[in-house]
Parts: structure tokens; C-alpha cells; sequence
């Protein structure tokens, strides 16, 4: 999927696809729910653009295979680098040490990048090429790997359909989250606490997407608009909030029942503490209807007590 334009000083990251998934995938899924420690958006959305996976590829530093996956041959990384990714990502945001955990953050947007790409409908055309020591290791009739991306996204079939696919997300957000909430009512949210069944929940979400030819009916020309909105980015979003969850789920219970932590109260604690014992609270349920009449009661008393002494005097 689209991830922004390659550029340090200037890029649309915040604008991509990539981003736009993640944010409303990772808000179902820790809507209501204390992060613990656990990425926030903004750590992902960093980490998935320029300066994660796809910047690495437009400089030609990893190989195209690691983005692909052909589900009806089984090859390409993509699949396998999201379940590598999570693995490290689950091991060490619990960790002590605090570049353990900034790789992590790291590895989690890492993840969620290729959980995307692997279910992208155009990554799962072509085959690897076996042998080939740079990285343009993958076949695509419809890329040119010896041409720049921005080549690629205005001439070629490949790149004009992720562009459209960005295009149909940034302005048809608020239309695909309702999509996707219908959806959500026939799927099933619960996590995984395998990595392995997690990988195979992706493949067979990957052959899913692949079997209502989306990408072959862009490709002969046909109109795909409804169906990439109402069908295939809400399949992809449903994936990425189950990453997030299960991921969610084994670094919680990791920190639940590993190491233990004495949170040593600080100053403000103790004193906040201390003015709740002093101050007396209000009770909380008061009739309204008692407090008009003692309130009647006391201001004709006090009016009495006023005249009474205007006749003694």
C-alpha cells in the first residue's frame, strides 16, 4: 500500500494508507483500554513510513520479496517478517532496558507495515526470483524495479493502483470505518495467544482478499471503488487490529506474570493522600427536596429572629 512520498524533508506519511489503517485499526482495538507501556499511534506512525520498511526499500536496502506474499504459491516474507516482528515486539516491550523498548516500538510498526503489504491485492502478483543477490529478488509484470517509485505509481499498473487505493482511503475515511464496524459484527475479535495460529490467520486472510479479484478486475479495466471500500480495506483493517490485540494480550500477560514492580509513592501521592483524610467529602446522595425545606425553615427563622429583636429594641 501507499506509504507517503520518500522524502526526508518533505513526505505524506501522516496522509498514507499505511497510516490510515493502523489508526483506525489500532483504535478499535485499544479504544478503551489502559496501554500500558504498549506503542502509541504516534510511535507507529513514525516508524511505518520514511523511516521504516519502505524507506529502507527506496534505497534499495531490503529486498522486494520481504513486502510480497502470493498466497496461491506461498511465496514472499511478508507474512513471515509481520510474525518475526511480532515475536521480537512481545518479547521486549516489557523490558528493563530502554532501548530494548524503543526496538520494540520500532518492531511493532515494523510489523504492522507487513501485515499491510501481505494483504495487499497487487503484492500478491508475481513470483520470487531465486538467485538474485540485490534486491529486486521478485517478479512483477506490473513494476519496473529498475525505475524510481514515483515512475512507478504514475506509469505502471502496480503503482496506479495503490495510488488509487490511497486516494478512494483519504477521502472515503469516515465511509470505510462504517464499513468496517458492519463488518466487525460477523468477525471475531478475539486474540491469539500463538504466534503461529496468528500467522495462519493471516495467510488465510491473505487468500480471502485474493480470491475476490480485485486486483484483476483493475487490471482489465473494470470499476473497483465500491468494492476496495466496502470489501477489501475492511478485511485488512479487521487483520491489523487482531495483530495489535494479540500482541496487546502477550505483553500485558508477560508483564502480569513476570517480573514485579514496587511502585515507591511520590511526595504528591502521600500529599493528596493526607487532604482526602482531612477534607470531609460531601455525601453523594442528598434529597433535594429535604435540603429546599431546611433551607425555608432556616431563612424563616432567621427572619423571626430578626423581627423579634427589632421589637425588643
Amino acid at each position: 500500500m501507499f506509504s507517503g512520498f520518500g522524502h526526508k524533508f518533505f513526505n505524506l506519511d501522516g496522509a498514507s494508507t499505511h497510516h490510515i489503517i493502523n489508526e483506525i485499526g489500532y483504535k478499535h482495538a485499544l479504544e478503551k483500554t489502559k496501554k500500558n507501556g504498549f506503542p502509541g499511534i504516534i510511535s507507529l506512525d513514525l516508524n511505518s513510513g520514511y523511516y521504516g520498511p519502505d524507506g529502507k526499500w527506496s534505497k534499495k536496502f531490503s529486498r522486494v520479496s520481504h513486502h510480497m506474499y502470493n498466497p496461491i504459491t506461498d511465496q514472499g516474507e511478508a507474512i513471515n517478517n509481520a510474525i518475526d516482528a511480532f515475536k521480537i515486539a512481545a518479547k521486549d516491550l516489557d523490558s528493563d532496558n530502554r532501548l530494548h523498548r524503543k526496538i520494540a516500538h520500532f518492531t511493532c510498526a515494523r510489523g504492522l507495515h507487513f501485515v499491510v503489504d501481505g494483504l495487499t491485492p497487487a503484492h500478491h502478483y508475481g513470483h520470487k526470483i531465486h538467485g538474485v543477490k540485490g534486491p529486486a529478488d521478485w517478479y512483477d509484470p506490473h513494476w519496473n524495479h529498475a525505475k524510481s517509485p514515483h515512475y512507478n505509481i504514475l506509469f505502471k499498473r502496480h503503482g496506479q493502483f495503490e495510488l488509487m487505493c490511497a486516494i478512494y482511503m483519504f477521502f472515503n475515511t469516515k465511509k470505510i470505518i462504517k464499513n468496517y464496524r458492519i463488518l466487525r459484527k460477523h468477525r471475531s475479535i478475539d486474540p491469539f495467544d500463538n504466534p503461529d495460529h496468528l500467522k495462519i490467520f493471516l495467510k488465510k486472510k491473505a487468500i480471502m482478499i485474493n480470491q475476490t479479484q480485485v486486483y484483476e478486475k483493475f487490471l482489465a479495466g473494470k470499476k473497483i471503488k465500491e468494492q476496495i471500500i466496502k470489501e477489501t480495506f475492511p478485511e485488512i483493517i479487521h487483520a491489523v487490529e487482531i495483530y495489535i490485540r494479540s500482541l496487546y494480550l502477550l505483553a500485558a500477560t508477560q508483564k502480569k506474570h513476570g517480573r514485579f514492580y514496587i511502585r515507591i509513592p511520590r511526595p504528591s501521592d502521600i500529599k493528596r493522600a493526607f487532604l482526602q483524610v482531612l477534607v470531609s467529602k460531601k455525601p453523594k446522595n442528598r434529597n433535594p427536596v429535604w435540603e429546599k425545606y431546611f433551607k425555608s425553615r432556616s431563612r424563616k427563622n432567621l427572619e423571626n429572629n430578626r423581627d423579634n429583636t427589632g421589637q425588643n429594641s
